[in-house]
């Protein structure tokens, strides 16, 4: 869905946000996801870069890190637009 949010400094922006509509009753470890409920390697990659480029705190990001991807190899049927700085 899409939502606008208020920066810091007054500007309002339409952001893409996820949500999460079947919660867990209990809480799941990212190591223990079933393979079929993990991210892709890319799609982690994509989330992981995004948090650092924006600065996220150290822990969210370390958190990141220990989410397993689902080994997936195979050719995504996307076009990624990608600047390097």
């Amino acid at each position: 869905m899409s939502v606008n949010v208020e920066t810091p400094d007054g500007r309002t922006l339409n952001c893409r946000v996820y949500q999460q509509c079947n919660n867990p009753k209990e809480y799941i470890k990212p190591e223990d996801f079933p393979i079929d409920k993990r991210p892709s390697p890319l799609y982690l990659n994509m989330i992981l870069r995004g948090a650092e480029e924006n600065n996220l705190p150290f822990e969210y990001i370390k958190f990141l890190k220990t989410i397993p991807h689902n080994g997936y190899e195979g050719e995504y049927d996307i076009s990624l637009s990608l600047t390097e700085n």
